[in-house]
């Protein structure tokens, strides 16, 4: 089923989402919606708190090109080299911003079957991983620039800052 993608100002998108316990039918229900409206979209990754779900399940474009669940994501390190790329987001529509963050990052994370994985992800993949973490943080990626840019963003939308 396809979900509806709250947009900023939403308060929904400031939220912090829980810890997944025990994962259900429910959860694995809410995974694949999120992957269906993650496609429907075109985008590379969807959080849950970004339909409205206040869990810590993120869906994304993994390098091998498959959509993959992370729940519970949790990054434990990263790189200190950054990169600097052009950030847009599915609930913050027409807008994109220059973003720096860490290169690689080391996170744990489990599948559906809860089994527990690993990986160490850089460059799109990582600021992918980062992007949707912060979601599930209550975070955007408009919080990372700015306030001048970010002021000008919001009297300019479908601009690059």
């Amino acid at each position: 089923m396809i979900l509806q993608i709250l947009t900023h100002p939403d308060p929904f998108l400031r939220v912090v989402a829980a810890r997944v316990g025990a994962i259900t039918d429910r959860t694995e229900k809410t995974a694949w919606d999120l992957i269906a409206t993650m496609e429907q979209a075109n985008g590379i990754g969807l959080a849950a708190t970004q339909v409205g779900i206040a869990q810590r399940i993120v869906v994304m474009q993994m390098p091998d090109g498959e959509p993959h669940v992370l729940i519970n994501p949790h990054i434990y390190s990263h790189s200190k080299e950054t990169a600097h790329r052009i950030e847009a987001c599915l609930s913050v529509p027409g807008a994109a911003a220059q973003v720096t963050r860490p290169q690689k990052v080391w996170a744990t994370y489990q599948d559906l079957s809860g089994k527990e994985h690993d990986i160490e992800l850089q460059d799109l993949a990582a600021a992918c991983l980062q992007h949707e973490v912060d979601h599930l943080n209550g975070l955007l990626f408009i919080d990372k620039i700015s306030y001048l840019r970010r002021t000008r963003m919001d009297k300019r939308p479908s601009t690059v800052f």
